[in-house]
């Protein structure tokens, strides 16, 4: 008995430090996707202001409420539903202005907040 409680603890000490090595593992990826993201749409953002683009002051909103998403809102342990639509949201519709509307996206979010 004293075996298979010591067994229980072993395997539960392994399951939290594979956990914690999984959470580092995303933290890594995270810290890799998120400067360059930035950096490639700081530089759209540069050329539209070069070319005094009217869409130039929306992207500059919608990269705010990302980063600000990013963030501040990432390591809740609940975020919104509505706020995560929103966030996908931003995200394309950025997207779809770095790529000059050449970027197809269907995001469908009809009938996802009726009760």
């Amino acid at each position: 008995l004293k075996h298979s409680e010591d067994t229980k603890k072993l395997e539960t000490k392994i399951l939290e430090t594979q956990l914690k090595l999984k959470d580092q593992e995303l933290n890594y990826l995270k810290m890799q996707i998120h400067p360059h993201f930035l950096f490639n749409t700081l530089n759209t953002m540069y050329g539209f202001a070069l070319k005094k683009a009217d869409e130039t002051p929306e992207m500059i909103l919608k990269l705010s409420n990302l980063l600000d998403y990013l963030l501040y809102q990432v390591d809740k342990p609940f975020v919104a539903l509505i706020d995560e639509i929103n966030h996908i949201d931003d995200y394309i519709e950025l997207e779809k202005m770095r790529f000059n509307d050449t970027l197809q996206v269907n995001f469908n979010t009809e009938n996802i907040l009726e009760d």
